[in-house]
């Protein structure tokens, strides 16, 4: 097996112990933005606000709270732009 099929096969396996809850959180961190900007990620994406809303499952009120600096994903509606990178 070539070099880069052996780190592929090594990092499915890495994600999936990540994902189990499986893997040595001292190896991980997750990198939370202070500010997140909804309606970029959403126009980059190509996607209305209730399609937005629907894929991720929150309300479309909470997306335009979001969007408009009025409120920020917390609590019961947590945004789901969060990415975990290997130390």
């Amino acid at each position: 097996m070539s070099d880069a099929g052996k780190r592929l096969i090594e990092s499915a396996q890495q994600a999936l112990a990540f994902a189990r809850g499986t893997a040595d959180v001292e190896d991980y961190r997750v990198h939370i933005p202070e500010e997140i900007d909804v309606r970029k990620i959403r126009e980059s994406l190509e996607m209305s606000q209730s399609e937005f809303a629907e894929y991720f499952g929150f309300s479309v009120r909470s997306l335009q709270e979001w969007e408009q600096g009025r409120s920020s994903p917390c609590g019961g509606e947590e945004f789901p732009d969060s990415s975990a990178t290997r130390t």
